[in-house]
């Protein structure tokens, strides 16, 4: 190997040394406002109406964020970036809820406006309704006595951003 190869080398191995050290060089830099969901920190990206949104929301929804103003909570369609994850996640409007009893299913999903959408032995995927603000739902789920876990589903798809 002549002289000019093994610069090269050594620069591209200090190179990809650095970038697995220091993995967010590599990710985007997120902005707005800061919400908790699931245990993690997001960023709620203002204004943006791009298609997989799109194609997780109602009209009325679609229109609302691409008002001037974005409003305050968390809606279905909305997306939302992290510092830790590449690609950002849309916010479906579904919840994942395991109940303490099955008994009390029914009941739960009356009282909270949802509409099941998959359902296993432990598992609930719930539809919460549309317009619905989706921390609220989940902090009055999380509080619920009947239920033990609750966590919003996020959509994170490579295919819908290209």
């Amino acid at each position: 190997m002549n002289r000019y190869s093994i610069i090269l080398l050594s620069a591209l191995c200090t190179a990809n040394v650095a970038a697995i050290a220091a993995p967010s060089v590599l990710l985007p830099p997120v902005s707005g406002e800061a919400v908790q969901v699931n245990g993690k920190t997001y960023f709620k990206q203002g204004n943006t109406a791009s298609a997989p949104a799109a194609s997780l929301a109602s009209e009325p929804q679609i229109m609302r964020r691409m008002a001037a103003e974005p409003e305050a909570g968390l809606y279905a369609g909305d997306v939302l970036g992290s510092a830790q994850e590449r690609l950002p996640a849309t916010v479906s409007g579904a919840v994942l809820l395991q109940l303490k009893n099955t008994v009390d299913e029914q009941a739960l999903v009356s009282q909270y406006g949802l509409s099941v959408k998959f359902r296993t032995q432990s598992v609930l995927l719930l539809q919460a309704a549309p317009g619905a603000e989706l921390l609220q739902l989940l902090a009055q789920l999380q509080a619920d006595q009947r239920v033990s876990r609750a966590e919003l589903e996020l959509v994170r798809n490579k295919a819908l951003t290209q």
